[in-house]
This record gives structure tokens, C-alpha cells and sequence, in this order.
């Protein structure tokens, strides 16, 4: 009952947010549940103007990814969004999945030009999972920042960015701290 009390209470004070451009909750030990926060991602339109949704080190797990990329699909009013930072928490592969497959159909996030995944326990089949999301939606060709840095992806995850990027419309310039995927990029692209 106290969570759906907070969920009505951050539902009416949304209409405070309009012009709002950050959201940063980075680090916060306010107690916002993944669910709240996708709530009030959905039915808080007033938030259009936002460009950056910075959750790092949110303690984020794979089934808080889930509900937070459900409600970022859902969030058509979000087409000003350029910056997600997911930084620092435990996604890990059947996040990153989820969350690739709302990139996928996100088509009204067309500005994205930063996500930022470094700290998240992605392996390769998570990295996997998000060069077919990139390679397959256009609408994310204005990625210009991956950070995938301090994450095992291994190889084999470096070769699935590798083909995406020679193979797409993704113009990423920067992936940080994967220094030898960046050279081959730059080589072929």
C-alpha cells in the first residue's frame, strides 16, 4: 500500500518536471523502486524536454531492467532523451537483453547518442544482444558514446560490435575502454 501511495504521489508531482532536462538519481538512497520510477517514466509526459536519465549505481538488477525498458519503450514523449546512463549496477546478460530488445522498438528514441554500461556484468551474449538491436534499428544511428568499459565481453561480444559497426547505419566514434574494437572500427569505418 506505502508503494502505490509514493506511485500517486510522484504521478502528481510530475507536472513540476516540464522543462526538466536531467534526471539524475546517480548513487541515490532514496528508496525508488523500479517500478515507481517506470511509472512515472510512462505517464509523466511533462518530461519531453529530458535529455539525460542518469540511474548509475542505482543497484539496478536484470528485473529492474525489465520494468525500467518496458517503460522506456512505452514513453513515446521521451524523443528528446540523448543520454542513459546505466553505470555501475548488475544488468548482466538477461538485462542487457531486455533492455536491447526495448531499444529495438524504441523508435522515439532516435536522439540517443549516449549509453553508458560500464560496471554491469555484461558478457558476451548481452553485448551480443545489443549489436542486434543496433544493427537493426535505425532510429538508433545517432549513437555516438558506447561505454561498455569494465565488463566481460570478452572476444567474442567485441566481434559482434565489430560487424555491427562496419555493417550498419550506427556511426558510434566512441567505445570506451574496448581499445582494440575501437582501432578495427576506425580501420574499416
Amino acid at each position: 500500500l506505502a508503494a502505490t501511495h509514493q506511485i500517486l504521489d510522484l504521478q502528481h508531482a510530475a507536472h513540476r518536471f516540464i522543462g526538466l532536462r536531467q534526471l539524475c538519481l546517480r548513487n541515490t538512497s532514496v528508496d525508488l523502486q523500479p517500478e515507481q520510477l517506470a511509472v512515472l517514466l510512462r505517464t509523466a509526459t511533462s518530461l519531453r524536454a529530458l535529455h539525460a536519465l542518469c540511474l548509475d549505481g542505482c543497484g539496478l538488477r536484470s528485473s529492474g531492467v525489465s520494468t525500467l525498458a518496458a517503460a522506456l519503450a512505452a514513453s513515446s514523449h521521451l524523443i528528446n532523451l540523448r543520454t542513459l546512463d546505466l553505470s555501475h549496477n548488475q544488468i548482466g546478460n538477461v538485462g542487457m537483453r531486455q533492455l536491447s530488445q526495448a531499444l529495438k522498438v524504441a523508435s522515439h528514441l532516435q536522439q540517443l547518442s549516449e549509453l553508458r554500461l560500464a560496471s554491469n556484468t555484461i558478457g558476451a551474449s548481452g553485448v551480443a544482444a545489443l549489436a542486434q538491436a543496433l544493427y537493426i534499428s535505425n532510429h538508433l544511428s545517432s549513437l555516438r558514446l558506447l561505454d561498455l568499459s569494465r565488463n566481460d565481453i570478452r572476444d567474442e561480444g567485441a566481434r559482434h560490435l565489430a560487424a555491427v559497426l562496419s555493417n550498419s547505419s550506427c556511426t558510434c566514434c566512441a567505445i570506451a575502454s574496448i581499445p582494440a574494437l575501437y582501432e578495427q572500427h576506425m580501420q574499416h569505418g
